[in-house]
């Protein structure tokens, strides 16, 4: 099935280059593992500093099937936000949709 993936304009300015491709790998990721996902995943952002180093913290969750996994990528640049993604079904294809929050 063919996958078409969009994000708002919000995203692609606000949102690190480097963090769409993490989430949307994350996203991939858990198509090719589980067999039924949820058209609505949540993506919490958060930033913690250890030993001088700052690091993005993802916790990653959806409701149907219960869904809960947390992320720990090494980065200069880190957000506090939260960020949907939203998959539709069409026809041939799903498209999947990456936006904050606050734009739903």
């Amino acid at each position: 099935m063919k996958i078409q993936r969009y994000m708002t304009k919000g995203i692609q300015e606000n949102l690190p280059i480097q963090l769409q491709f993490a989430l949307w790998e994350l996203q991939m990721n858990l198509r090719a593992t589980e067999k039924d996902i949820d058209y609505l995943q949540v993506y919490h952002l958060s930033t913690i500093v250890k030993n001088s180093k700052t690091f993005q913290m993802i916790h990653h969750e959806a409701e149907k099937p219960k869904y809960s996994a947390v992320y720990c990528l090494e980065s200069e640049i880190c957000i506090k936000d939260k960020i949907y993604i939203i998959t539709d079904h069409h026809e041939d294809s799903l498209v999947e949709t990456m936006l904050f929050a606050s734009e739903y």
